[in-house]
């Protein structure tokens, strides 16, 4: 069983405290399910399916400095260790929560969407007002030609893992500057933390 201390120390001193995007070669560098793969003591890889854990790859690839990522991967890693082995009801329930709150509060906050559109996403409770949210923001990101919004907003409109990363992801590259899709960061990093307790 992995600690949040075994981790940290892994990162601290095997990495430099850093976690890069992309798939690297052994040692050296490594995204946040390569350092897992060491952390495990399995054969050094990027692939979920090896780790057993839900795909965090989308959300490691967000461009933001190694140490921001550092700050998460530790949690990340310990909080979703086996997820892949969880029962198919926690999954589920993982994955519907990361679907409403991507939509409630990431999407929400993408640019160019008007102020009703913001609130009717804030305010779904469930997947079906989610998708209907979603459906309204994907109509409003193409007509103002916000190419990577409407990229977060397909992404979150199903409750699957991956797609959630990767609206989290594409929201980060709609984000105007650094500042913002750290922000846009952090609130997934702490969005995928507070779904996996159950």
């Amino acid at each position: 069983m992995l600690t949040l201390e075994s981790v940290s120390e892994l990162i601290r001193t095997r990495f430099g405290g850093r976690v890069v995007a992309g798939k690297h070669p052994f040692d050296g560098e490594g995204c946040l399910h390569e350092i897992e793969s060491a952390a495990l003591g399995i054969a050094w890889t990027d692939e979920p399916q090896l780790t057993r854990s839900f795909d965090r790859r989308p959300l490691n690839d967000i461009d933001v400095p190694g140490t921001l990522r550092a700050e998460y991967a530790a949690r990340l890693i310990v909080a979703y260790q086996g997820s892949l082995d969880w029962p198919i009801e926690r999954q589920v329930r993982v994955a519907e929560r990361l679907a409403i709150w991507t939509i409630q509060r990431v999407v929400s906050e993408l640019p160019g969407l008007p102020k009703a559109i913001q609130e009717l996403c804030r305010a779904a409770d469930d997947l079906s007002a989610a998708k209907k949210a979603a459906d309204e923001a994907e109509a409003v990101a193409w007509v103002a030609a916000e190419v990577a919004a409407v990229a977060a907003v397909r992404a979150a409109r199903g409750a699957a893992r991956a797609a959630t990363w990767a609206a989290g992801a594409a929201a980060a590259e709609a984000a105007d500057g650094a500042e913002a899709r750290e922000r846009i960061f952090r609130l997934n990093c702490e969005l995928w933390l507070a779904a996996a307790i159950i």
